[in-house]
């Protein structure tokens, strides 16, 4: 099953960091408009240099079109916040 983003302001937490997100764009490239660092290197999802772990909430991963549910891993440059998350 795959939930329906509604592109609206959300809430994403990141390591005790919290920031006004949106339902659009993946989380590499919110994390970057933010000015917060993660590792990463591919930007495709092949390397999984960018994995974070999901604590609460949900994303949709853009590569396999599937929702990932918390507690989980994602890879942040192909997944995109499907609501409030808190991640690590």
């Amino acid at each position: 099953m795959i939930l329906q983003c509604v592109n609206i302001p959300i809430s994403i937490e990141y390591r005790g960091y919290i920031f006004t997100g949106n339902q659009k764009d993946v989380f590499l490239e919110q994390f970057e408009m933010e000015g917060i660092c993660i590792p990463y290197s591919c930007r495709s999802g092949f390397c999984a240099t960018c994995k974070v772990k999901i604590l609460s909430g949900s994303a949709v991963s853009l590569t396999g079109k599937i929702t990932v549910i918390a507690p989980a891993s994602i890879l942040t440059c192909t997944s995109i916040p499907c609501g409030n998350v808190q991640l690590e």
